[in-house]
């Protein structure tokens, strides 16, 4: 084998391991929310105060975005919000839980009875 098909050999390897990690990468997709295309490839990470989140960018339309949790945009601990559900069903009303958890006000409580509690 010469030197020259040595190089091409090589080049040619690592482009096929680029293109498996790509192919490996859309096969553990998620739907872009903009265009619903499964073609989305991981985008690095940014920095919240809940932690680090996992950006996705989407082959298709090549917007970026985050998968969104239940508890997007909350200001408060979903640890906390489960707290007071648990005391609103112990018959506690929200200004009683409000003078317990000094973190919240009682509209806030009221807001998370109603949104949170099935009825």
């Amino acid at each position: 084998m010469t030197k020259l098909q040595t190089i091409k050999i090589k080049e040619l390897k690592e482009e096929n391991k680029k293109l498996r990690k790509i192919i490996n990468q859309i096969k553990h997709s998620t739907k872009c929310p903009y265009c619903f295309s499964m073609t989305s490839i991981k985008h690095g990470k940014r920095e919240t105060k809940k932690g680090l989140i996992q950006r996705y960018e989407c082959l298709n339309c090549n917007k970026k975005f985050s998968i969104r949790e239940e508890s997007f945009r909350m200001r408060h601990d979903s640890d906390l919000i489960e707290k007071v559900i648990k005391l609103h069903k112990k018959g506690y009303s929200s200004r009683e839980i409000a003078k317990n958890i000094k973190e919240v006000s009682h509209v806030t409580i009221t807001r998370w009875i109603k949104d949170f509690i099935e009825i």
